[in-house]
């Protein structure tokens, strides 16, 4: 508690300091009262207008700035937003400053502990914080400092380029055998190429077995690459690759040299974020059990802004983002821990209906928001659904043609397709909120479905107008519209359209990876500024040093300099080993623990702030023999581990 709130009296005091350094070259920060005050001038303002009474100065700045700001209303509480130039447009909150860090640390914790741009793309569409609050945040973030990469003297990379999804896929395993979880030693990481799209599954052991059946789930569903790039032999064994080839003679192997990622770069770089992750989900959570925590990372990396290709790797391969119920929603957090039943959310919304028919509101849907006005359209009252049986008159659809929550009212939808789909093909006249699946009857019977019927809805059609992609029979009310009228006019079905989206998506990430390819450089200088006695740093730790979850940098205090190398004090003693500047970065952080007059070694000062007990490493020097690694003359036998890729220059042994 006390470092949370020693992370949060920081960020207040340097988020004042911000506003005041820049004191008319910035806007005035957004305050509890400030809001407050422009909702009452807001308000007040469109009293004026609608009364036709002569308004004050005031109230005519306000009628003027009124086109930027507006007010919403959702369970008796006002919200200050910003003005919608579209119907579709997202609905953002104003937040006042007093609320930044509560609301930063959970969207934080969301993304794993992402940095600014991933935090930036969560809270895009729902929230408006200003970026330079985001970046002090993430800087005095304690949890995110201990696992910051140090910078590099150079790099060197060779880039690889895929187009497309399942054109390249890379693999590798995590060595987490010194803190195993329930048997659990190890983490597949694979990941396709060009979407960054990554899937993890802990593992028992890394038998070729094992391994395989772990990649012919995620083979079988989501498809088999053209190219699957693996580490050299010791998480693959030759009988993975014989299987591999029986089952999908197209798959190429590309051998990448042990502990060299820039031939497996991008996967490599994963498992830092997959491990980065897993840290900080076990420290949020207070749990060692990082075989289920694992499903979490997964989710949040997937579902978090990438740098390189410009968006989500959901997004660059589902073509939208990933929905958390009405989490993902713009409703208020306090209205929302009021909602438990879908009564409760039938109240919310008869509430925004008798508000104000002209006041835009929102909702969840198909594209994360749903308006008041598509409210009055498309929701069916719960009074005149009860015992209604929908059939081929109604021109309604079956849910289960388009989505688990997805009903129309073909008297609230529009003629006009424009009006009934946004950009992304998604219907504006479909609630996905309410689930009328217990008290709507269906008459299904795919038996009687006829080349007439519509591809979306699968209710029959004229025949009149087919989707021009696919040439199927669709509804006008099903598809997109070309923009003309009459005859001659050309509908797309939602199937396609979604189609077009997703290959869109995954073009503008190609040209995402692309650009990063074009951009690198390889060899980049580093100057460092000399640091002074007493300054607090953090230090990075090599892998030998500490476990695979263990902390990755250790913090201390500079306690003596002496030719341009330094010595750090931590909390749990003095390094005995003396660093250099390029080893040490200097912290945002004032470090206040006390030093112990003790020396220890780094290894040693690390186990004892590691939640596992430390380094664990197996590892032995044996050499070529008949008989390698099978007595206990080698230290990983005796010990009953299996040779890792540290063991003996990477030879082969008979200890795999």
């Amino acid at each position: 508690m006390s470092l949370n709130s020693d992370f949060k009296n920081n960020f207040q005091i340097q988020l004042k300091d911000f506003y005041s350094s820049q004191c008319g070259t910035v806007k005035k920060p957004w305050t509890k009262d400030r809001v407050l005050e422009v909702i009452t001038h807001i308000k007040t303002a469109k009293v004026a207008m609608d009364s036709g009474v002569r308004r004050n100065p005031t109230q005519y700045y306000w009628c003027k700035k009124y086109k930027k700001y507006d007010v919403m209303n959702v369970a008796d509480e006002d919200y200050l937003i910003l003005k919608k130039n579209k119907p579709e447009d997202p609905t953002i909150r104003v937040v006042p400053m007093e609320q930044y860090f509560d609301i930063l640390m959970e969207v934080h914790k969301e993304s794993g502990h992402g940095g600014r741009d991933k935090m930036l793309y969560a809270i895009k569409n729902r929230l408006y914080i200003q970026k330079r609050a985001i970046e002090i945040f993430v800087s005095l973030c304690p949890i995110c400092e201990s696992k910051r990469n140090l910078p590099k003297k150079s790099l060197v990379t060779k880039p690889i380029i895929s187009k497309d999804f399942n054109c390249r896929g890379q693999v590798d395993l995590i060595d987490l055998q010194s803190a195993a979880d329930d048997g659990y030693k190890w983490l597949l990481n694979y990941q396709d190429h060009a979407t960054k799209f990554i899937q993890l599954r802990p593992l028992r052991s890394k038998q070729a077995i094992e391994v395989a059946q772990q990649l012919i789930d995620i083979f079988l569903t989501f498809g088999a690459p053209y190219i699957l790039q693996s580490d050299n032999g010791r998480e693959f064994t030759a009988k993975i690759i014989e299987e591999m080839v029986k089952m999908w003679p197209e798959c190429k192997i590309v051998h990448g040299r042990p502990r060299h990622p820039q031939t497996q770069g991008s996967v490599e770089r994963s498992n830092q974020d997959v491990e980065n992750m897993l840290r900080t989900w076990m420290r949020d959570n207070n749990s060692t059990n990082w075989s289920f925590g694992c499903k979490f990372v997964q989710y949040s990396k997937n579902a978090s802004y990438h740098r390189i290709i410009g968006r989500s790797p959901y997004r660059a391969l589902f073509g939208c983002d990933p929905k958390t119920g009405l989490q993902s929603s713009n409703i208020p957090g306090s209205v929302l821990q009021n909602i438990h039943a879908e009564e409760d959310l039938d109240n919310v919304v008869n509430s925004i209906n008798e508000k104000d028919e002209n006041q835009n509101v929102f909702m969840l849907q198909s594209s994360n928001q749903l308006m008041t006005n598509d409210l009055k359209s498309s929701v069916i009252s719960k009074n005149t659904t009860e015992n209604k049986t929908l059939n081929n008159d109604t021109s309604d659809v079956e849910i289960n043609d388009i989505s688990e929550h997805i009903i129309l009212s073909a008297e609230g939808i529009l003629v006009d397709n424009k009006s009934n789909f946004d950009n992304n093909g998604s219907m504006l006249g479909a609630v996905e909120i309410i689930n009328f699946k217990n008290n709507i009857e269906f008459t299904e019977n795919e038996n009687d479905l006829c080349d007439s019927n519509c591809v979306v809805c699968g209710q029959p059609s004229s025949g009149a107008h087919q989707c021009y992609s696919c040439f199927k029979p669709v509804h006008t009310i099903c598809g997109l519209s070309d923009g003309t009228e009459g005859y001659g006019s050309k509908v797309l079905c939602t199937l396609c359209s979604n189609q077009k989206t997703i290959i869109n998506e995954r073009e503008k990430a190609h040209k995402g990876v692309k650009r990063a390819a074009e951009k690198m450089v390889h060899d980049t200088a580093i100057k460092f500024t000399p640091l002074n006695v007493g300054d607090s740093i953090f230090l990075s730790v090599p892998k030998i040093d500490r476990g695979p979850l263990d902390t990755k940098n250790i913090t201390g205090k500079i306690t003596d300099s002496r030719n341009g190398v330094y010595q750090v004090g931590t909390k749990s003693g003095i390094i005995k080993q003396w660093f250099p500047r390029c080893e040490l970065k200097l912290s945002s952080n004032s470090y206040n623990e006390e030093i112990p007059q003790i020396f220890l070694s780094l290894r040693e000062a690390v186990t004892k702030q590691s939640l596992f007990g430390g380094q664990g490493f197996q590892k032995c020097s044996c050499k070529p023999a008949k008989n390698q690694c099978c007595t206990n003359r080698c230290a990983c036998f005796k010990n009953k581990t299996i040779c890792g890729s540290k063991c003996h220059s990477s030879l082969t042994c008979v200890n795999k």
